[in-house]
């Protein structure tokens, strides 16, 4: 398989997080000139700004027209839990590495190495120097993918400009944890992480209320990292109690809310299958009053000139601080549709 394949296409998860595996896939992408797409888990395993790095599998319409390329897909340490609960859509033949035999698979791969990733990665990159894959073609293919992650008519405080300009204000070395909800999508493709646990996230668009507890466990581990929490004003009333204990512990962080007053994707959602909404609008909170409440540093932002003052402030707060940005939720069905169909 691997010797008639010539535009192999690596697809890794989360098993590949591990520094063994992460190295043995950065170098395998090399020696192959080959694309790898991530899941949300396994951001950052092959950095996101090399140029092998095409972006995100996220069983939407977003990787297609990479995947439908490939005459082979190489699964590095991909868990069915991080898939959609969809059928498997490629016909091209797979390659699984894993650590365990997946009891409830998605797809039937032709081939199944059951062990160590790293061991395997570096000995299936034996197999093969070079492939058909040609780096404009890569270039192409990555600049498509992230285009999907910009809305075209972003209105002024846009979930998108929240993103760029943390970018652009933050240090790229620091440590990302996401909340599950709409605003994820931006952050996932536009945010570039250098290492395997630069960014954090619970599964997919699972679970609500991750972002603010991981920040000050992740904070706690390595306090001389920055740590940011984005996440949304649903998943942020949910856990908005963790604020005094990043206080308690002094943990060096900075919360940036994207506050709508609703829960965004499910209200998407409930418009695209044209039902009326339904519990998804929630009340206007300042949470910068929340965490002044709680001795948090916090920030209110309801003009597109008060973003950047707000990030200088909180990196210069001795501990940890929030951001709360009133977005305007009107790009979502722009990403969503983009990137997931």
């Amino acid at each position: 398989m691997l010797q008639s394949a010539a535009r192999p296409l690596v697809i890794a998860g989360l098993q590949a997080r591990s520094d063994s595996a992460s190295s043995a896939l950065r170098r395998l992408a090399a020696r192959w000139g080959c694309p790898v797409l991530t899941t949300y888990r396994a951001k950052g395993v092959v950095a996101d700004s090399d140029s092998h790095t095409l972006g995100h599998y996220i069983g939407g319409v977003v990787e297609e027209k990479a995947i439908r390329t490939a005459d082979l897909i190489l699964l590095a340490g991909f868990d069915p839990v991080e898939g959609p609960p969809a059928p498997w859509r490629y016909s091209a033949p797979l390659i699984e590495l894993t650590e365990n035999a997946i009891k409830m698979p998605i797809f039937k791969p032709g081939v199944s190495l059951i062990g160590d990733i790293g061991a395997g990665l570096d000995a299936i990159a034996e197999c093969k120097d070079g492939t058909a894959w040609d780096a404009a073609e890569l270039a192409g293919l990555k600049t498509e993918i992230r285009a999907k992650a910009a809305a075209a008519n972003a209105p002024s405080i846009s979930p998108q400009f929240v993103v760029e300009t943390a970018i652009d204000m933050l240090p790229s070395t620091c440590r990302i944890t996401i909340d599950a909800g709409a605003h994820m999508l931006p952050v996932l493709h536009l945010w570039e992480t250098p290492d395997a646990r630069g960014a954090l996230v619970s599964r997919g668009l699972a679970t609500m209320g991750f972002a603010l507890p991981a920040a000050v466990g992740a904070a706690l581990t390595q306090p001389d990292r920055l740590v940011v929490a984005f996440t949304g004003d649903g998943g942020l009333m949910m856990c908005a109690g963790e604020l005094g204990t990043a206080v308690q512990n002094r943990c060096k962080l900075i919360v940036v809310v994207f506050n709508d007053a609703s829960l965004a994707l499910i209200k998407a959602k409930q418009r695209r299958r044209q039902l009326p909404n339904g519990g998804v609008d929630l009340h206007d909170t300042n949470f910068a009053l929340i965490a002044q409440g709680y001795g948090c540093a916090g920030y209110r932002v309801e003009q597109p000139g008060e973003l950047r003052t707000a990030f200088e402030q909180a990196l210069k707060a001795p501990g940890p601080a929030l951001i709360d940005v009133v977005v305007n939720p009107e790009s979502y069905d722009e990403y969503i549709i983009g990137l997931r169909g």
